[in-house]
């Protein structure tokens, strides 16, 4: 049996470790830039003024789902949302809003009706949908916000 030499180590594979290892680390630092508080995979209930501040500057990006208890299609629209925020929690804040009970904050986006989604980037509306929308809309409204901020979407293998 040979011993092995430092000139026998195959540089592909070594090539290749190293743009694995380097693309991991450029993955976790991009996810690092998206939040600047612990990552939270739920949709949070924000209950007061002071709560939809720190919900809407925790992130770059931040999702409100304004809602009534009331409401059918709010109650069609939240398990979506919910879902979201299981899958992409780590790169954005999810939370959702009471219109009814925090009218103060509903009134100052001027929500008219319910269920109504809006993107804040860096605490600013950037984008809104409004009412009951399919979920291909959903998802490329998600898509678009996170592309324009840099935040990497998750493939099905990081996402289990």
């Amino acid at each position: 049996m040979t011993p092995i030499s430092d000139n026998s180590i195959d540089s592909e594979a070594l090539e290749l470790a190293r743009e694995k290892l380097l693309k991991a680390l450029l993955e976790e630092e991009r996810r690092k830039k998206c939040c600047t508080i612990e990552p939270r995979r739920d949709l949070i209930e924000v209950t007061s003024i002071e709560g939809f501040r720190r919900a809407v500057s925790g992130c770059r990006l931040a999702l409100g789902f304004f809602y009534t208890p009331t409401c059918p299609y709010c109650r069609m629209m939240e398990p979506l949302v919910k879902a979201a925020a299981e899958l992409l929690g780590d790169r954005m804040m999810f939370f959702k809003v009471n219109a009814a009970r925090l009218y103060e904050v509903a009134g100052a986006f001027y929500i008219m009706g319910t269920p109504t989604i809006i993107a804040f980037r860096r605490g600013r509306e950037v984008d809104r949908l409004v009412g009951l929308v399919p979920v291909e809309v959903f998802e490329e409204f998600l898509t678009r916000l996170l592309e324009s901020e840099g935040c990497p979407i998750p493939t099905v293998e990081q996402a289990m």
